[in-house]
């Protein structure tokens, strides 16, 4: 009886060779899902590995990318939710191991990873099931299960959170205003009667949040409050977060455009629940 000869498993992505042809293109343009997430990792591996990268090899490698994008069946705020999931993991992970002389430079990209993320939420209309997902996020970065993980990772959350959430949402109020404004001309051109409100409201509603959503994207915030036995993290919480939303409860008119649909009775609400 003759032996079964036994597959050879190629790998799903080889080295790039003398002619400089590479498998990652055909990899990550895969219509299977498995293949791709493997063709990316590989990828990932790969360009760590090697400092000087061809022009010639990179073409390839970007349209890989861009067909892999193509193939890809998540809508692009899942796909910034999953990216943004990934990016928090490996910063906490990481952050412990940062050294003085590149954390301005972290600090910074968790700003701008995380002002992106808002300014897309508000773009898609702030759908609750990626809001929700994020807040999960923050809460595990917030109140780890490992004492000591990325503590400064939480700290910096902390004193970012509001001035990044605010910076979004003024983004998509300049946005909506501007989209309202092209729509008023095109009116007039086509001899149609332009809808211009009556009065002006000097804190555009339109493309904000919902109480009901700040009161989730603070979650975290509340819960880390009530709960955190760090008493760093909690004094910054007080200064950061929550002595600026009483301050704009007594002034609103004053606040960042953000809150203009809080309810400030729903957010004391929720503190108290929380035994706040």
């Amino acid at each position: 009886m003759a032996k079964e000869k036994k597959k050879r498993v190629k790998p799903v992505l080889e080295a790039v060779d003398e002619t400089g042809q590479t498998k990652f293109a055909r990899a990550l343009g895969s219509v299977d899902s498995y293949t791709r997430e493997r063709g990316l990792k590989a990828l990932a591996k790969w360009l760590s590995a090697h400092e000087d990268v061809g022009k010639d090899d990179l073409i390839k490698i970007w349209k890989g990318i861009f067909y892999c994008f193509w193939h890809s069946d998540l809508q692009p705020v899942q796909l910034a939710v999953r990216y943004h999931d990934a990016f928090v993991e490996t910063m906490r992970r990481e952050w412990f191991g940062i050294d003085r002389l590149r954390l301005d430079k972290f600090m910074m990209l968790v700003r701008r990873i995380m002002h992106t993320m808002f300014v897309l939420l508000a773009s898609r209309g702030w759908p609750k099931a990626e809001v929700l997902h994020c807040c999960e996020q923050w809460m595990a970065l917030l109140l780890p299960n490992t004492s000591g993980l990325g503590v400064g990772l939480s700290y910096h959350v902390t004193d970012i959170f509001l001035t990044e959430l605010e910076g979004a949402a003024a983004e998509a109020a300049d946005a909506s205003d501007l989209d309202r404004s092209q729509a008023r001309e095109m009116g007039v051109e086509e001899g149609q009667e332009a809808e211009v409100p009556a009065k002006k409201a000097k804190k555009p509603k339109d493309g904000q949040p919902s109480s009901e959503t700040l009161v989730l994207l603070l979650s975290p915030f509340i819960r880390a409050l009530s709960v955190s036995s760090n008493p760093v993290l909690v004094q910054r919480l007080h200064v950061d977060v929550f002595q600026p939303l009483v301050s704009y409860a007594r002034s609103p008119k004053s606040a960042p455009v953000v809150y203009a649909n809080l309810d400030a009775r729903l957010l004391a609400a929720s503190l108290f629940e929380r035994g706040e």
